[in-house]
């Protein structure tokens, strides 16, 4: 018996379009394969979000989405993969290698030293195509001669990436690409490790160990002077050289329409070669020589519209600052004293210091919109976080709050810090180390403790006898301290 041929029932596009939009990428790459109509209500949700790798065939990919008719104007998300992979120990677009200058034994050497590296082996392991001969993986680590197409390989994409920057292309496809994309609201920027399957998972070294700018620099060059309205822009593993009056003018012209706002900037550590010591002292107090100029406070004011605003300044090396005590930025800087966002819903600072009052002064002008509060290893100067967390139970209506990593403070004259003292030298120094909000794999930690006692009324945790708990100490605490 012959089947009748289906057909679509006589309802608008808009509604099939309505339910097809909860469809998965799978799912809307299936749809496309039934027919005409449907190929077009797939082709508007496939690419919903897209990710692009620092890589040439990626590139040529978005460059195709963007000339599609349909495809283009539903790309809602840009998620870019913009780590740069390692030269000579130094990254290729700051430091201005030439792609074609050779490599060093020494570089050989560093690379081979990194297939000890268990998870760097598991990665390369489950790579479709290593380079790596059948066996290679039974010596830890690799031997030299196993190693040496794999290698050539990655010098090959290490002069490949750095060409791009080069002959100036991610500018030039950005500025091509970017205003085709008509209905792009939100922008992701990861100079960091990959967070997504990439073409370079069959190497040893990942792209994204060197802070980068570039990238970012490169997308808000392709925004500028669009008609395109985006509402969120998250860069993470920002080279904090970028705080200066051009680049935030330059994002306030593109961006002033943001409902939420992610800068991870990291402080680079230069090297003294000679005595081969970082100069993290002078490192951070060139970042907060930036961060005090007030471009970051200018170019905030101007995001009328802001509902989440996340503003990181963790250090290459946590360790050194956290045993130094010193933090690139203050809150003065980075906020005015009275300035209000009538919307804001979401507060994350990571590494900023600042006064109780203050700190205090900021959550309670938005208080009636603030639900999220998120703050890492933070530090008041000389005031007591007892007392500012007891302010903010009181006046605060949050729906999730999470204090994490190193808190240090000061009891203030009326406290009594009778069984706190941290150091009988500094008797009225508060200093915890809260951990990171609980996983599968580990215990509870300040951070839930404090998290419970504000949502839940739980017993306060904060209390004589209790002044850290150790989660990792050999990152975060000085040797003597580790148990």
């Amino acid at each position: 018996m012959a089947l009748e041929p289906l057909e679509l029932p006589g309802l608008p596009l808009e509604i099939f379009l309505l339910v097809c939009s909860h469809l998965s990428p799978t799912e809307a790459r299936s749809l496309r394969l039934c027919c005409k109509h449907l190929a077009y209500i797939g082709a508007c949700h496939l690419f919903r979000e897209i990710v692009v790798h620092l890589y040439k065939p990626s590139l040529a990919n978005l460059r195709a989405l963007a000339d599609h008719p349909i495809i283009s104007k539903n790309i809602k998300t840009l998620f870019y993969e913009a780590g740069s992979l390692v030269f000579n120990n130094g990254d290729p677009y700051d430091d201005l290698v030439h792609p074609e200058d050779s490599f060093s034994p020494s570089d050989y050497w560093d690379y081979w030293c990194t297939t000890e590296i268990s998870r760097d082996r598991q990665r390369v392991y489950d790579s479709k195509n290593n380079w790596l001969p059948s066996g290679a993986f039974e010596h830890d680590p690799i031997t030299y001669g196993d190693l040496k197409e794999n290698y050539g390989q990655y010098v090959d994409a290490v002069r490949n990436q750095a060409q791009i920057s080069w002959d100036g292309e991610d500018f030039s496809l950005f500025e091509e690409v970017i205003p085709k994309l008509e209905g792009l609201k939100e922008i992701i920027v990861n100079h960091g490790r990959p967070d997504h399957p990439s073409p370079y998972d069959c190497f040893f070294k990942q792209p994204g160990s060197q802070v980068n700018s570039r990238q970012l620099q490169a997308v808000l060059f392709g925004l500028s002077g669009t008609e395109i309205q985006l509402h969120s822009l998250c860069a993470m593993r920002l080279s904090s050289n970028i705080i200066n009056a051009p680049f935030f003018n330059q994002m306030a012209i593109s961006c002033k329409e943001l409902k939420a706002i992610s800068l991870d900037f990291r402080t680079r550590v230069n090297w003294v070669d000679e005595f081969y010591i970082p100069t993290y002292p002078l490192c951070i107090q060139d970042t907060r020589r930036m961060v005090d100029t007030g471009v970051i406070r200018l170019f905030l004011t101007q995001l009328s519209n802001l509902e989440r605003l996340s503003l990181g300044f963790d250090p290459e090396s946590p360790r050194w600052l956290l045993v130094n005590e010193m933090y690139p930025a203050s809150l003065r800087s980075l906020v005015p004293p009275t300035f209000l966002w009538k919307n804001l819903r979401e507060v994350q600072l990571s590494y900023v210091e600042t006064q109780r009052q203050e700190l205090f002064n900021f959550f309670e002008r938005h208080r009636s919109t603030l639900k999220v509060v998120r703050l890492n290893h933070c530090k008041l100067t000389t005031t007591s976080w007892i007392k500012l967390l007891w302010q903010m139970k009181g006046a605060l209506d949050l729906g999730d709050i999470c204090i994490s990593g190193r808190l240090l403070g000061q009891f203030e004259s009326e406290e009594d810090h009778t069984g706190f003292e941290y150091d009988p030298h500094t008797p009225v120094r508060q200093d915890w180390w809260l951990g990171v909000p609980k996983t599968t794999t580990q215990d509870s930690s300040l951070t839930d403790d404090i998290t419970a006692w504000f949502l839940h009324d739980a017993p306060f945790p904060l209390v004589p006898g209790v002044q850290r708990r150790h989660q990792h100490p050999s990152l975060y605490l000085p040797d003597d301290e580790s148990p």
